[in-house]
């Protein structure tokens, strides 16, 4: 299982939306809100800037890299004429002690959960359903 598609199993099971109805193209995803809407203040911050206690479980969270995958799709941010790409996602699963964790499918590896800290990226895109 690749890092999107734990996103949309997760998505089916929890409110019932066919997998093949996302997109892998996160800038679709993002335009179509099948996922979410930007979370308040996360709808493209770079790590510096980000806030995590802004961070909710549930959150759709798309990992930026500068410069990354630009050739496929829209960058997700672009900040002092830098472009970021999403490289990766997850979702949050919890906030623990001021700490946020993770679960997604840690690239070449297995599903994890760990602490947002450990997951390396250069900003985030973050989307939520709202409750």
């Amino acid at each position: 299982m690749d890092c999107q598609s734990l996103i949309f199993f997760a998505y089916e099971e929890v409110f019932g939306v066919p997998w093949t109805r996302f997109s892998v193209m996160p800038s679709v995803s993002v335009r179509r809100r099948l996922l979410g809407r930007p979370a308040p203040g996360l709808g493209g911050v770079l790590r510096s800037a980000l806030k995590p206690d802004r961070l909710r479980p549930g959150d759709v969270l798309f990992f930026l890299a500068e410069g990354y995958n630009l050739e496929a799709d829209s960058p997700l941010l672009v900040q002092d004429g830098l472009r970021y790409g999403v490289w990766h996602t997850g979702l949050v699963h919890h906030v623990e002690g001021g700490q946020v964790f993770v679960i997604h499918a840690r690239p070449g590896d297995e599903v994890v959960i760990q602490p947002l800290d450990d997951v390396w990226f250069d900003g985030l895109y973050v989307l939520r359903k709202p409750c």
